[in-house]
């Protein structure tokens, strides 16, 4: 993924080199956040937490998690 970054936002020495990117990846032209970049985040998030508890995400799980908690 190297898209041509404006030049203004290419000589932004304040902010951390990840957060450059970030925001180079992920704001359109006019400045929102692209719908593509968002959804990406999102996935990987949820990937990751995921991850981190070893647990499948779906209802029924969940709630037979619920349940042992109860008793």
């Amino acid at each position: 993924m190297n898209r041509k970054i404006a030049p203004q936002q290419k000589k932004d020495k304040n902010t951390h080199r990840s957060e450059r990117k970030f925001s180079a990846r992920t704001t359109s032209p006019e400045g929102r956040i692209n719908r593509r970049s968002l959804q990406r985040l999102y996935k990987v998030y949820n990937f990751r937490a995921a991850a981190r508890t070893k647990r499948p995400r779906n209802r029924e799980s969940v709630q037979k998690i619920a349940e042992e908690m109860k008793s």
